[in-house]
């Protein structure tokens, strides 16, 4: 991409400062005093031919059909038309056509060489060879002037004069005072053997002079110019060239300067329909005669328009950048041309962006079509004085441009301002600049910025463009022409797909413009939009009263209104959770068992610490850690995140400054409906520009923007630290949708047990290896704590889930249930799969209930139809006693024959209690052999040793028949340090569910846990001495919890001492086995 600094060089003069458009500003006038020797104020721009033709002159292709035509007529050629009419128009070059005619008619042949670029120089006619007549027709008196000088006061008195002086002008006196136009002798006498150029400029307004003179005027010039053109086109040594606007083009635009011409002519009062009334009828009328005869040219056409102002501003141009920016427009126009007019897409129109370059073709159109109507901006040199302003400020500005666009023009720039406003008349919509579109007074607005600036920082374009900026200031500068007519004015304000066609650009697309547009409606305080087009207004408007408002609120009033909308917004209606809103510190949670605890963190907590509210509350440590879930805006950070950059900061704070600016926007719509009369409007006026409907819209996207601002869901997780998930929802998306993002989430990350999936297959499956992590029996009460507590457990749905879970999972078979009361070995009541489900006149809420699973019920003896340990460690007894010595195979086997199939691992735990009981013995080696073995195993000796199948098992009395038997001291069981991680340590969280549930029996008399490693780097030591079967019991909270808490760093060591070990003691025999 090529920026126009790139490839265009302005003149010297104009980015200086000391650029005059008054040096372009033609005048046939002052050429014409030029050449009768008199004083003339005007540039050698036009008076010298040389630099007329070089420096000012683009030859146009309209220029040159006229004057090539004209000098052929005047050189005998019958063939070319003898009368032309101009066409005109803001730079229409009528003026300039004229001034070229004079010189070539004035200088003929010595300007070979300098008009040859406009003009075929063998048709250059010998030097005064030509008379030429040059009037212009709102200079022309109407009446008789009084005074010695001899001017003329008719049209063809002067004609007659500057033909052929004053001897011709006495000598047709009585015709050329006459106020009825003359005949065909006239013109005999006037025009006969001479070669002719006669120029007839703004005849329209002479006519309407004329007709305000006296009742006939018109008629009378019409009457004139009927026989003069019918003189011309049957005479080739006459040419005649007109510059004649209809009445609509000429007048409508100066009503005010048309009522002062004709009251001045006529000498009274008249009003501005009066006047124009006069000029229309007057115009219309010769312009019908001339019709009829001229042929018409439009010297300047639209396309050339631009290669006129582009030579007169700058020096250089480099044209081939213009076809490398055509193609850029031309593939933007492609990507949005659902938003664009037909007329737009295709080469005829990347052909128009070529040739008006540097400028855009709707700039030119801005310019020729809208601002140049305006009564005082006179025409070129207007708008060349304005372009000069513009131009100089792009070069000192600098902003990236392929093309000069409307939007360009800088209305900061105070001297374009007053230049616009001066020539406009449009002064008073200075608030409205300042306000909307961006002007020198808006650094004094409360926001420091413009509306369109504010939206341009709420909204930035990706490459920092400032649309809304561009957008409006287009839509502002449209409605500088045609304000008093208003929208019945086709040249006031602009549509939405012309605004596209003028904005669009190969960076902002179509879709970009139009969220510009839409700003409009709720943003903008003067600018809006009706039937179809956008303008300026200073009526009262509903965005302005809002606007008042607005700044009427404190951001306290907005952030309680914030809160309010969150409360309302963000509800669980399905009962999942207890919502708490408001939330920024713990003690804002309650500590509670029941339904899980969503926090809704405040908006505008600026920070929060996600461990702290989940470990702490109001009375000291929290207790049901694991029913907290935070809820937390993309505004608050948490402690626990990585650090914010300061772009993640800068949007936090922007975002949130957005909300407060909606709900501020809401809070104004409110009162508004309230008292629409307090601000100059009434319920109509809200009715027509739908008020209800956009409030509506507005309380809906402030919900919904509200909702989607909370994105983040922070929860204990199974590892029992914490997760952070993204619950961020869809655009449009209500706070409802927010609370099943979140049920979802934590459900799909098996952190909630819901309704809908807790009775399946797989969920019973992971619950019990949840129930039975550590043990083969736990209390139903215990169950609904680690539901609250554990960090490490999901949360239920609802708190009486539990209940249809534990009844579904005995009638599958994971569990049974049971009521055991203290001091009684067999369970009051117990249902296992063979007895069914649970009846439901059972309270599993009362205490006592637990569960456990079949092989544990089995091995309580708790089961009907089950074989108990008891009996078995009977039938194994037996078995020994009969064979003496035998293989433990040989004893599982002599059981199985006599009592049918036992677990073998029943029959070796049986055997290994009667080793301990000093019943029996064992060893390694044969039943039969009569050497003593390396180890006799019976008493405390077993221990730490369980009977193995490879073992033989002996009774008491063949092993003292073979004198193998020692009298031993009863020994204390003991767990040393370096054993302690493989054996102890491990077993360290069940120890109260081993004394609970297992069948601890042994009193321990000292234990030593040390350096167990915290979170936070630090170390604990636990001590406890002796500790009897109730301590134990009662401290199975406490070992589950510390082991939570605290882990088994690389250093953690423990020692156990029990000087009185129990023999079926299950803490010692969990020892042995691990």
């Amino acid at each position: 991409m090529k920026t126009i600094y790139q490839v265009c060089k302005p003149r010297a003069d104009l980015i200086s400062g000391s650029f005059n458009p008054e040096i372009f500003t033609a005048s046939l006038s002052s050429v014409f005093e030029f050449y009768q020797g008199g004083a003339t104020a005007a540039s050698a721009v036009y008076t010298d031919a040389s630099i007329f033709f070089s420096q000012a002159t683009y030859p146009t292709n309209g220029m040159r059909q006229v004057i090539g035509d004209v000098f052929r007529r005047l050189s005998g050629d019958l063939s070319a038309p003898a009368v032309h009419r101009l066409e005109t128009g803001f730079g229409g070059g009528k003026t300039h056509t004229l001034i070229g005619l004079t010189h070539i008619a004035k200088r003929g042949t010595a300007l070979a060489g300098i008009s040859d670029a406009v003009f075929d120089p063998a048709l250059l006619p010998t030097p005064n060879s030509v008379n030429v007549v040059g009037i212009v027709g709102d200079e022309l008196p109407v009446q008789e002037v009084k005074g010695t000088r001899l001017q003329p006061y008719t049209l063809w008195g002067e004609i007659a004069f500057q033909v052929g002086g004053e001897a011709l002008y006495r000598d047709l006196s009585s015709e050329v005072t006459s106020f009825s136009a003359p005949g065909k002798e006239f013109m005999k006498e006037v025009f006969g053997g001479k070669k002719v150029l006669v120029m007839l400029d703004e005849m329209a307004q002479y006519a309407t002079r004329l007709e305000a003179a006296r009742p006939n005027g018109a008629e009378q010039l019409q009457a004139f110019l009927m026989t003069l053109l019918n003189y011309a086109q049957s005479n080739a040594g006459l040419s005649v060239v007109i510059t004649l606007s209809g009445a609509q083009d000429a007048f409508s635009r100066q009503a005010k300067t048309l009522k002062e011409l004709v009251g001045k002519v006529s000498g009274k009062e008249v009003s501005e329909a009066e006047a124009l009334a006069l000029a229309y009828k007057a115009a219309d009328g010769t312009n019908s005669v001339v019709a009829r005869a001229a042929t018409t040219v439009v010297p300047v056409a639209a396309a050339e328009l631009s290669r006129l102002l582009s030579r007169r501003l700058f020096s250089e141009i480099e044209t081939l950048a213009a076809d490398e920016t055509a193609k850029r427009y031309a593939e933007a126009y492609k990507a949005s041309s659902s938003y664009l007019p037909a007329h737009a897409i295709g080469e005829d129109y990347v052909d128009r962006i070529r040739a008006y370059y540097p400028f855009h073709p709707t700039f030119i159109e801005f310019l020729n079509q809208k601002l140049a109507s305006v009564e005082n901006f006179q025409g070129t040199r207007g708008v060349l004085r304005m372009l000069s302003l513009v131009i100089r400020n792009l070069w000192e500005k600098k902003r990236p441009l392929e093309l000069v666009q409307t939007g360009d023009i800088d209305l900061k720039d105070e001297r374009i301002l007053n230049e616009l406003f001066g020539r406009t008349g449009t002064g008073d919509l200075q608030t409205v600049v300042n306000t909307d579109v961006g002007g020198p007074g808006s650094v004094e607005m409360q926001s420091g910025y413009s509306r369109s600036e504010l939206c341009d920082k709420q909204n930035p374009h990706p490459a920092g463009i400032p649309m809304h900026q561009l957008v409006w200031r287009t839509v502002f500068l449209h409605s500088l022409a045609g304000r008093s007519e208003g929208l019945a004015s086709n040249v006031f304000g602009i549509t939405q797909q012309d605004a596209q066609l003028t904005c669009i650009l190969p960076e902002m697309s179509g879709p970009q413009v139009e969220m510009a547009l839409k700003a409009i409606k709720d943003e903008a305080f003067y600018l809006r939009e009706k039937d179809g087009r956008y303008f300026a207004s200073l009526e009262p408007s509903v965005n302005r009263a809002l606007g008042s408002i607005r700044n009427g609120i404190d951001n306290d009033v907005a952030e309680q209104y914030i809160a309010s909308v969150v409360r309302t917004a963000i509800k669980d209606g399905t009962g999942l959770f207890r919502v708490s809103h408001d939330v920024s510190e713990p003690g804002h949670l309650e500590d509670k068992p029941g339904q899980p605890q969503l926090a809704v963190i405040a908006l505008g907590t600026q920070s929060i610490d996600v461990e702290r509210m989940v470990t702490e509350a109001s009375t000291g440590p929290r207790r049901h850690q694991n029913l907290i879930m935070l809820l937390l805006p993309l505004t608050t950070k948490a402690v626990q995140d990585d650090p914010w950059n300061e772009e993640k900061t800068l949007r936090s704070i922007q975002t949130y400054e957005k909300l407060v600016g909606i709900a501020k926007q809401v809070i104004a719509m409110k009162r508004l409906a309230e008292h629409p009369g307090a601000y100059g409007l009434s319920d109509k006026h809200l009715e027509a520009e739908g008020f209800t409907t956009q409030r509506r819209e507005r309380e809906k996207a402030l919900e919904t923007e509200t909702s989607r601002l909370y994105d983040t869901l922070w929860y204990p997780s199974a590892s029992g630290s914490l997760a952070r998930k993204d619950v961020r929802t869809g655009s449009g998306e209500s706070g409802a949708a927010l609370m099943n993002k979140v049920r979802e989430t934590l459900k799909n990350d098996g952190e909630l047990i819901a309704g809908d999936d807790a009775l399946t297959k797989e969920k019973l499956i992971q619950l019990n290896q949840l129930f039975f992590d550590a043990v083969d029996a736990v209390q139903i009460q215990t169950l609904r704590n680690n539901f609250t507590q554990r960090r490490t457990w999901p949360v239920l749905e609802r708190s009486e889930l539990l209940d249809r879970i534990l009844r579904r999972g005995v009638e599958q078979g994971y569990w049974c249930v049971y009521r055991l009361t203290e001091n009684i070995d067999k369970p009051e009541k117990f249902f296992g799969r063979e007895q069914g489900s649970v009846p439901m006149d059972v309270n599993l809420e009362d205490a006592g209930w637990g569960i456990v699973t079949e092989p544990g019920a089995k091995k309580r003896d708790w089961m009907a139809g089950s074989v108990s340990p008891a009996k078995v460690k009977d039938w194994a007894r037996e078995a020994v006693i009969n064979q003496g010595a035998a293989k433990v195979p040989e004893v599982i086997e002599a059981i199985k024959t006599q009592h049918g199939d036992v677990p073998p691992n029943m029959v070796m735990d049986a055997l290994t209690y009667l080793a301990q009981e000093e019943a029996i013995a064992f060893y390694t080696g044969e039943p039969d052999q009569a050497t003593p073995p390396t180890e006799l195993k019976t008493g405390a000796g077993v221990l730490m040793e369980n009977v193995g199948a490879t073992h033989t098992v002996i009774t008491k009395a063949k092993a003292a028949e073979r004198a193998w038997l020692q009298t031993t001291a009863k020994a204390s069981f003991k767990v040393d340090p370096e054993l302690s991680r493989q054996k102890l340590l491990p077993l360290v969280k069940r120890l109260g569910s081993v004394y609970l549930a297992e069948g601890g029996k042994s009193t321990v008399d000292y234990l030593d846990i040390y350096d167990l490693a915290l979170p936070g780097g630090g170390k604990l030591r636990v001590q406890l001495e002796n500790a009897g079967v109730a301590d134990m019991k009662h401290l199975q909270e406490f070992f589950e919890v510390l082991m939570s808490a605290a882990s088994v760093g690389p250093n953690t060591q423990a020692e156990l001492e029990i000087n009185d070990p129990i023999k079926d003691c299950a803490l010692i025999s969990k020892l042995k086995g691990a």
